[in-house]
């Protein structure tokens, strides 16, 4: 709980053996909160299960996802109702620093990086200093591609 509203954190292989229906029976609060940072991987038949475990969810609930993995974000880019009727709020993105050659994934937060970008049709991902060595990191995806369920 956070608040009054139901957090669910879930980590680690969304496919057939995961028993999603489960996790969501004995929500009671009118926000849900679903922590996506722990999701490595989503097969078809996990996106499938999904869709239809956060379908009925909808109605009852106000949905936030947050911290949405890149695992996550890929299937966002390719599978319209992926998230049905839920707010994304934060995702991680990839970023790589040309100077020590370090790879990051770092934070975004739409209301905080995505604010001049709400209008346009190609968002455009912010600047990072390297957390190892504070010189700037380029992005380390195609920004349109790796962006896309932000204009959808």
């Amino acid at each position: 709980m956070r608040g009054g509203d139901t957090v669910i954190f879930l980590e680690g292989v969304i496919n057939e053996r995961t028993e999603l229906n489960g996790i969501f029976k004995d929500i009671d609060t009118g926000t849900l909160i679903i922590n996506l940072k722990g999701v490595t991987r989503i097969n078809s038949c996990g996106v499938r299960d999904w869709v239809n475990a956060a379908k009925p969810l909808a109605g009852k609930f106000r949905i936030i996802y947050e911290h949405c993995s890149r695992a996550i974000v890929e299937q966002l880019n390719m599978i319209v109702n992926f998230l049905n009727s839920g707010t994304i709020v934060s995702f991680y993105a990839p970023y790589y620093c040309d100077a020590c050659e370090a790879e990051h994934e770092m934070l975004l937060d739409i209301a905080q990086h995505f604010t001049d970008s709400a209008d346009s049709d190609e968002p455009e991902a912010p600047d990072f200093d390297c957390p190892q060595c504070g010189k700037t990191m380029e992005f380390n995806e195609d920004e349109d591609k790796y962006l896309s369920f932000l204009t959808e």
